[in-house]
């Protein structure tokens, strides 16, 4: 019996849980980290390009093994490399250590956002979309809770209790998942074995890659806010580690608003137009995170208001985008399309990282300059897509 879109969306869901967990609590875990192992803030940051560097493999080969394998040998492969990956982070006071757990973490979490967009791929209709919405609203409100939790922890426990916690949470989403009758199924296969030269003609055609570089680019821009911004507070405004989890918090959840205009807005406008209408907003957002940080004026206050009205665009953005790309290359299976698209959005997430490594950590100016290099190439593939489309 097929599940309904509600009970793919919930599963959907749980998959993503885990998957933020492993990210956002360690960005605000890391100054602390760095401080207790002894490393700078520049080495501290290339551990979340190391992160992404295996999230980019993993999410190359996701498309392939979704094909290959049932989700309940997936999810089962992605635990044994997450636990793997933990028991390497909590011994990482030797530095490479870390960053080798950190990839293995990543590998077992890229998994999992094909597998969760490949499920709702599959709910047809006009739905869809709004799926993808309320989908990213389950994330963002428990992410958010997560934060506040990390903020506690790594204030009054041991750093690599952290860890720990990183894997209970992992153990939550992994179990009531792998005996779900959706891991039991083969809904999400939408053919028998992976198909080479599907998944080249994709990897090769120009009008995909750039709407995956338009989408990859500002997804980007939340990383680099995060990492950049927790630095900022702790570094450079002393802000203690709870409040910092509070802080990004409120930021996560706002982007629920984007979401939920997403899902009301389409009743009354095309997806198209709410696309575009959440990429003026980032705009917008991002040049006033830039204007009003800049020398004396920068504050904890003036550090989330801007990100939080670049949060509501990406939010309108969201589910809108997902559905168009599905939309626009309907010859595709929908695990191929994912598959690449999370290969872009973790190498480009990579690269950001690395750039914001060795620029200062002691201003909001790198940030912004960041994401006014991500949005502006953003807008790029998106012009020329359309030009190529007429």
């Amino acid at each position: 019996m097929s599940l309904s879109p509600a009970h793919k969306t919930f599963y959907a869901t749980l998959l993503r849980i885990w998957q933020q967990a492993s990210t956002n609590m360690f960005y605000i875990a890391l100054p602390l980290i760095a401080i207790a192992i002894g490393i700078s803030a520049h080495t501290a940051k290339l551990t979340i390009s190391s992160f992404f560097m295996g999230y980019t493999l993993s999410g190359f080969l996701s498309g392939f093994i979704i094909a290959r394998y049932s989700m309940q040998r997936i999810l089962f492969i992605a635990v044994v490399v997450f636990t793997v990956g933990t028991a390497t982070c909590m011994a990482g006071k030797w530095v490479p250590l870390l960053f080798v757990g950190r990839i293995l973490q990543a590998f077992s979490v890229g998994l999992l956002p094909t597998v969760s967009k490949t499920i709702l791929a599959t709910i047809t209709g006009e739905q869809r979309g709004n799926m993808f919405s309320y989908s990213r609203i389950g994330i963002q409100f428990i992410t958010s809770l997560f934060i506040i939790l990390t903020g506690y922890l790594i204030s009054y426990l041991p750093w690599q209790l952290l860890f720990l916690v990183m894997f209970l949470l992992s153990l939550l989403s992994y179990l009531p998942l792998y005996f779900s009758q959706l891991a039991q199924s083969n809904e999400t296969h939408t053919q028998e074995a992976f198909d080479f030269s599907g998944y080249w003609a994709l990897l090769k055609d120009w009008r995909f890659t750039a709407w995956c570089f338009a989408y990859a680019a500002s997804s980007a821009m939340t990383v680099v806010y995060f990492a950049g911004v927790v630095f900022v507070l702790t570094h450079t405004l002393h802000v203690k580690a709870h409040f910092v989890g509070w802080v990004i918090a409120i930021v996560s959840f706002i982007q629920v608003f984007g979401l939920w205009a997403a899902i009301l807005g389409a009743k009354r406008c095309s997806e198209k137009n709410l696309f575009w209408l959440g990429l003026w907003v980032i705009v917008l957002g991002s040049l006033c995170l830039l204007w009003f940080n800049r020398g004396e004026h920068l504050s904890t206050l003036n550090l989330l208001w801007p990100f939080c009205v670049t949060t509501i665009g990406l939010g309108v953005f969201y589910g809108p985008f997902n559905n168009m790309i599905l939309q626009a290359f309907p010859q595709y299976p929908a695990e191929y399309i994912m598959s690449i698209l999370g290969t872009w959005v973790s190498l480009l997430s990579m690269l950001a990282t690395m750039a914001l490594a060795f620029l200062s950590h002691d201003s909001a100016t790198p940030i912004g300059i960041l994401l006014l290099v991500l949005i502006a190439s953003c807008f790029i593939c998106l012009l020329w897509v359309q030009r190529r489309s007429r």
